[in-house]
């Protein structure tokens, strides 16, 4: 198949195009590289660096296609509280200029990169797809709203949405440093020896997946027809303060705590019910949460402590 990929050179986006390229299909990514890298791209892919606000671009990158994977968002929280129109512009406005042009090029697959930042705060967990939805901050909101757009042009148009809903994303190629992302804070933290970041001295319990098993997620549903909706989890929660614990254990130093207290917004506890998504598709996550923190500590020990964007 021919499939085109936004923000394929995001930290996800590149490991899916990686094994789409893997699994022989033909990838086009196209990327403003405002938050990915080019290096990070399948050499087998081609690059189209151009932005979702470009139309004619989009109309260009999209001849021959016939999935299209959308990854293209901006996504950290904190930042979308203080800049909720440019949050609003890129992954609602700009999106729709995707779904506009894929309607005129008569493209009518789409499976979405959403998050579990939709669902209302204390659901009960596992939390179901069909739980509650409340975004208590616009980037959650954004995400939401191009959901309700996907059903629009599903229903209207006749379009083919498979929508993913990520929790605790974590993996190698990681090179963002926001306060959301635990991971990158954590290992950069310990190996500089500095003091590690923490909220809510570690109680919260969250859902991580590794980037690879969300890479896996997408193959299936490439030939989807329909409207879907489905969590991308481990169904295993990992206290914050275990995870701190494990990658310490993993780059091998001792570390100290900076303890930041509570977090307004943050839910205490998120784990993912991926039954549907086991039934449906025959998708689960096959890689450990020890084994994946092996793999991302020995790619920040020898990649990252070498990469000039750090």
């Amino acid at each position: 198949m021919k499939i085109l990929v936004t923000g394929g050179a995001g930290f996800i986006g590149s490991s899916i195009v990686k094994l789409l390229c893997d699994l022989k299909h033909q990838v086009v990514v196209f990327d403003n590289l405002s938050e990915g890298f080019s290096e990070t791209v399948d050499k087998r892919a081609t690059l189209i660096v151009a932005d979702l606000k470009d139309r004619a671009a989009i109309q260009k990158s999209l001849k021959g296609i016939d999935v299209v994977i959308h990854m293209a968002a901006l996504i950290e929280v904190s930042e979308s509280v203080k800049h909720p129109d440019k949050y609003f512009e890129n992954n609602v406005v700009n999106g729709i200029n995707l779904l506009e042009e894929m309607r005129l090029s008569g493209v009518k697959k789409i499976i979405f990169s959403s998050t579990a930042a939709v669902y209302a705060e204390n659901v009960p967990v596992p939390i179901k797809e069909d739980a509650p939805k409340f975004t208590g901050n616009p980037y959650g909101a954004t995400k939401l709203m191009f959901e309700d757009m996907l059903f629009t042009y599903h229903k209207c148009y006749g379009f083919h949405p498979t929508i993913l809903r990520y929790f605790n994303a974590y993996g190698p190629w990681m090179k963002k440093h926001e306060e959301s992302h635990v991971f990158p804070n954590f290992i950069k933290s310990i190996m500089k020896g500095k003091k590690v970041p923490l909220y809510w001295k570690g109680e919260c319990v969250r859902d991580f997946v590794f980037v690879e098993d969300i890479a896996h997620a997408h193959v299936s549903p490439l030939t989807q027809t329909g409207f879907h909706v489905y969590n991308i989890g481990t169904e295993k929660g990992t206290r914050i303060d275990k995870l701190l614990d494990l990658i310490g254990k993993a780059v091998g130093k001792e570390y100290q705590i900076d303890d930041l207290g509570p977090r307004p917004g943050d839910q205490i506890t998120t784990i993912a019910d991926v039954s549907k998504i086991k039934k449906e598709l025959g998708w689960k996550a096959a890689v450990s949460l020890e084994e994946g923190i092996k793999k991302t500590v020995n790619w920040y020990k020898h990649v990252w402590m070498k990469d000039k964007h750090i």
